[in-house]
């Protein structure tokens, strides 16, 4: 391996550990910001495909409801993570309740 690979695959490695720890960070936040209202919540981060990790999710804790935010048509989000969505609207067997997200306003 060429030391700018080694490189590479080190600074890749450290953006990977960065990312997962700032998606930590903001599932704490979310779970803590609904526990607070009373809301009972497992929290779990996973690796892997996401509509496949979520279908497995569904299915090994018998899940009966998925809540996910919709994103507007336009968005950047809708464009990453549309096909993920359309996946589990097609092949879960739970209930699915998509919250439409205000105009101008994030999720939290």
């Amino acid at each position: 391996m060429s030391p700018e690979s080694s490189e590479d695959a080190r600074r890749e490695a450290e953006e990977y550990i960065r990312i997962i720890k700032e998606a930590k960070e903001e599932l704490d936040a979310v779970i803590n910001q609904e526990k607070k209202k009373g809301m009972s919540i497992k929290e779990m981060i996973r690796e892997g495909e996401p509509a496949k990790e979520i279908l497995k999710v569904v299915k090994e804790e018998n899940i009966d409801l998925i809540i996910m935010l919709s994103h507007s048509e336009w968005r950047l989000e809708h464009f990453l993570f549309g096909r993920i969505k359309e996946e589990i609207v097609r092949k879960t067997p739970c209930s699915i309740l998509l919250i439409k997200e205000e105009p101008g306003k994030g999720a939290y």
